[in-house]
């Protein structure tokens, strides 16, 4: 089994953020390559809090990220509440308000790689890393492999 698992090919797949916006700026169009495609799936960011939109397009998956590079802004800190500069956003104290950011992202050949029968784990791993710049991002690398998952089912079913 270790043999078979190290000698799988490698990931070629590739991240490609297509448009991104941030609070305040015009929403997102669909890319005009997805023109007459229907969402294949979708997949939690946030548990029933932020889900985003997977449409397959030939090897590539892309996805309406709901909250890609979203801003949280908390309140007043404790210098500025004494100083008298305002309030805090809400009264209990413990609430923050967030700046939300979408992106459209493209999971370049992320099919060819599932199908050439890649280890799993080294996709995510790589797709992780690429949008992150780090190795180890937890939440990219879940988010991923729900993708991946997501994609295993919506292909068995049709």
């Amino acid at each position: 089994m270790l043999i078979h698992i190290l000698t799988k090919p490698k990931p070629v797949s590739s991240i490609v953020i297509h448009s991104s916006r941030q609070y305040g700026q015009p929403k997102l169009k669909k890319p005009k390559e997805l023109k007459g495609i229907k969402q294949a799936f979708s997949v939690d960011w946030i548990d029933r809090k932020c889900r985003c939109s997977c449409y397959v397009l030939d090897n590539d998956i892309y996805i309406k990220h709901r909250d890609f590079g979203s801003i949280p802004l908390y309140g007043l800190t404790a210098e500025e509440k004494k100083m008298g500069k305002g309030r805090f956003i809400f009264n209990d104290n413990w609430g923050c308000v967030v700046l939300r950011g979408e992106a459209w992202i493209i999971l370049k050949d992320v099919i060819a790689d599932i199908n050439n029968e890649v280890f799993v784990v080294k996709i995510f791993q790589k797709l992780a890393e690429q949008i992150t710049g780090e190795f180890g991002c937890c939440e990219w690398e879940r988010f991923f492999e729900r993708i991946i998952w997501e994609y295993n089912k919506w292909k068995e079913i049709g």
